[in-house]
C-alpha cells in the first residue's frame, strides 16, 4: 500500500489570517509559516476542495489543493478567488480499472500556463508541463 496525502497552497493570504479563518470556521489544521507569498495547509481531510474554494473566495486568491492516493494517482484542482480554474489527474478511472486492461495511462487536465500564473512561477512553465504530461506508473 503506497501514500495518502494532500495539502492545500494559498498565494497571498498570511499564516495569521488563514489561520484565523480555520478557528472561526472550526477547522482543525496545520498552517505552515508563510514563504514568499504562499502559505499551506495541512488538514485531516487531506486537501479538502469545499475549504480551499471558501478560503480562497474568502482572501480572494489562488488556492491549489493536491492529492496523491495511494502513491499512485497525482490530481490537484485550481482555484482562483473561489472559482474553479484548472484541475488535472494523473490516472483518470484508476478507481474503475481493469485488472486484464493493458490500456496506456494518460493523464487529463491540467493547464501548465495558468497553474504557474497563479503562483507568478512564469519560469517554470516547460517544466511543469513535462511533469504534468508524464504518465502515472503503470504498475497495474
Amino acid at each position: 500500500m503506497g501514500s495518502f496525502y494532500g495539502n492545500m497552497t494559498f498565494r497571498g493570504p498570511q499564516q495569521a489570517a488563514v489561520a484565523a479563518y480555520l478557528d472561526r470556521e472550526g477547522w482543525a489544521a496545520y498552517v505552515s509559516p508563510t514563504v514568499g507569498q504562499a502559505t499551506v495547509i495541512y488538514d485531516a481531510a487531506e486537501g479538502d476542495a469545499a475549504l480551499a474554494a471558501a478560503l480562497s473566495r474568502a482572501f480572494t486568491c489562488p488556492a491549489l489543493v493536491v492529492r496523491v492516493h495511494d502513491s499512485d494517482v497525482l490530481q490537484y484542482e485550481l482555484d482562483d478567488a473561489g472559482a474553479r480554474t484548472d484541475a488535472y489527474d494523473s490516472w483518470p478511472g484508476y478507481f474503475d480499472v481493469d485488472e486484464d486492461d493493458d490500456a496506456p495511462v494518460v493523464p487529463s487536465g491540467g493547464d501548465p500556463l495558468r497553474l504557474c500564473a497563479a503562483f507568478a512561477a512564469a519560469g517554470a512553465v516547460d517544466a511543469v508541463a513535462a511533469i504534468l504530461q508524464a504518465t502515472a506508473g503503470d504498475d497495474r
